[in-house]
């Protein structure tokens, strides 16, 4: 499940995985879902990714993805630190509530904006350090920069969310005797 503000970038990072290609054409995302052949590590994973709207109008769609949701991908834009403000204040406490064992991946999105922030944009701009500091408060399994225009890290979001979602399942496994998985 991909969540985080309207207009951070989500759509755009689904699509650019999906189709290779960016729009810079804002999309308005209520709830997309849709499943995506994946090779990561010489392996075919099949991703069904859940895209959905970061409008506070679409909080019901979105609660009713996180059942049984096994990674979220937390995003958040470069260039707006508000968004960057409501991982901790709006996101963090949603996941924790509705999908409380799933697997965290902190994204920033619209990397290749952070070369051309001016002196009046910079207290707007979120750097590296800041978000690597987020990721770990919030006990992210990992962080990642990407840009959907560039294609930067796009394949390595998903690649990792993947890494670390079977590092983490097969942890809990291994910590939870009682566990019973049925296929």
């Amino acid at each position: 499940m991909i969540v985080g503000d309207g207009g951070v970038g989500k759509t755009s990072l689904v699509v650019r995985l999906l189709t290779g290609e960016f729009t810079s054409t804002y999309i308005k995302t209520v709830f997309d879902a849709s499943t995506h052949e994946f090779s990561f590590n010489d392996k075919l994973y099949d991703l069904f990714l859940i895209d959905t709207g970061g409008q506070e109008e679409y909080t019901q769609i979105r609660i009713k993805s996180y059942e049984d949701c096994d990674i979220v991908i937390v995003c958040f834009s470069v260039d707006d630190m508000l968004s960057f403000k409501n991982i901790t204040e709006s996101w963090i406490p949603e996941i924790r509530q509705h999908a409380p064992n799933a697997t965290l991946l902190l994204v920033r999105t619209k990397h290749d904006k952070r070369y051309y922030i001016n002196e009046k944009q910079i207290s707007r701009y979120v750097d590296s350090q800041t978000a690597y500091d987020l990721a770990f408060r919030m006990k992210a399994s990992g962080y990642l920069e990407t840009s959907s225009k560039s294609g930067k890290n796009v394949q390595q979001v998903f690649g990792s969310a993947i890494d670390y979602f079977l590092t983490d399942f097969s942890s809990r496994k291994e910590n939870d005797k009682s566990c019973c998985i049925i296929l």
